[in-house]
């Protein structure tokens, strides 16, 4: 090799080929800036676009708030009918839905207040875990608990005494020096038809609840007024 020659003169490159193009995918958009990639004038967003007030999606839903825990004994006459329609409906789809035997939930469960509450605990718990607010996990939690929950039942019914064709008042261990209450008037249990011993039930379970109010109003209109409790 002399002067300057390159060490590689007098040799032929070759020519690598070109690689094959690779078909163009899908257009991607980071939306890691601060553009606005929504086209529409500005003011023409719809509801579907908006958040609730505490920063949750609602997809153009108005929501109704996540649910409270229900205390039947302190619902009025007339929200504590159209509450145990309400929970006899999902009781129905949820016995059904899982073959649950009468042994867990029996046909007059609407007869006897710790059953009432405890299918109520539920229900407000299955409502709490499907709410669009919560985590997509929550109905794991439910199902859980779910578990536990049929326990308590098998337990409670057979305290109670209620049967798949039979229904007997809830017994009341007295204390010593308790006085026995009162027999309440409640109707005689229809075991030829859950439907109508519901409807039946429910009825009694109103009025009385109306008769309470009534006391209770009377009751508070007499400590405003002391005339109208001692006239004389």
């Amino acid at each position: 090799m002399t002067g300057n020659q390159p060490a590689d003169a007098g040799h032929t490159s070759q020519q690598r080929p070109e690689p094959e193009a690779v078909p163009a995918g899908p257009a991607v958009i980071e939306h890691n800036d601060d553009r606005d990639y929504d086209d529409r004038p500005a003011g023409t967003e719809t509801s579907a676009d908006q958040s609730s007030p505490d920063g949750f999606f609602t997809g153009g839903f108005d929501l109704e708030p996540p649910p409270i825990p229900v205390s039947f004994n302190d619902l009025d006459a007339d929200i504590l009918a159209e509450t145990m329609r309400e929970l006899d409906a999902w009781v129905e789809q949820l016995r059904e839905v899982w073959s649950l035997p009468a042994g867990v939930i029996p046909p007059y469960w609407h007869r006897h207040d710790c059953l009432i509450e405890l299918l109520a605990s539920l229900w407000t718990h299955y409502l709490g875990a499907f709410h669009p607010t919560q985590d997509a996990s929550a109905p794991f939690g439910l199902w859980r608990d779910f578990e536990d929950w049929k326990d308590r039942m098998r337990e409670q019914v057979a305290q109670v005494g209620t049967r798949l064709d039979s229904d007997r008042p809830a017994r009341v261990i007295l204390w010593p020096g308790q006085t026995p209450p009162e027999p309440a008037d409640e109707p005689a249990t229809d075991t030829t038809n859950r439907r109508a011993d519901f409807n039946q039930h429910l009825t009694w379970r109103t009025n009385r609840r109306r008769q309470r109010e009534a006391t209770r109003l009377t009751e508070l209109a007499a400590r405003a007024d002391p005339h109208t409790e001692n006239p004389n």
